[in-house]
């Protein structure tokens, strides 16, 4: 029902994209690719004030995590590339530290090498050390279960948006 509602819709609001953001994580490849890509460029940067930029740039985080939560590396590398293309403000640091995370993941389960997981456990440290335990801990969880499953994983994390 949010795909169709949103898939339908010609001028998005703030509310469009934090819909969307908080719902993608669900949704299959298709539906989401086609939602990104009907949101994407921000066509009026004007309407997209601070806030709607940000849950649009959480939009983007959460459909990567949906697609490394479904071992669909390949897709998830393409929109890693699509969101590091994208005008997002750099001082917004959860995003580029969120995007780095994602990219040294999926280098760690295409080469098996140990120092792209050091490097996802160092975002997981930084984390911590500002005071997100609680996500950075869900972080390891899905880590963990990435790495020792053989089974696709079910999504246990969103990213919550709350208002200022």
């Amino acid at each position: 029902m949010i795909y169709r509602t949103v898939f339908n819709t010609n001028y998005f609001t703030y509310y469009d994209y934090r819909l969307v953001a908080n719902t993608i994580i669900l949704m299959d490849t298709k539906k989401g690719t086609k939602l990104i890509n009907k949101l994407f460029p921000l066509e009026d940067r004007d309407m997209g004030n601070d806030k709607t930029l940000l849950v649009a740039s959480r939009l983007i985080i959460n459909f990567i995590s949906g697609l490394i939560n479904n071992r669909k590396f390949a897709e998830a590398k393409q929109y890693i590339q699509f969101a590091k293309n994208l005008a997002i403000d750099p001082t917004n640091y959860f995003f580029h530290f969120t995007i780095y995370y994602y990219e040294n993941l999926i280098l760690h389960f295409q080469t098996q090498k140990l120092k792209y997981l050091n490097k996802v456990y160092e975002y997981i440290l930084l984390l911590e050390k500002t005071g997100h335990k609680e996500f950075a801990q869900s972080l390891e969880l899905e880590i963990q279960k990435l790495i020792y499953s053989d089974d696709i994983v079910e999504v246990e994390t969103t990213i919550v948006l709350r208002e200022n």
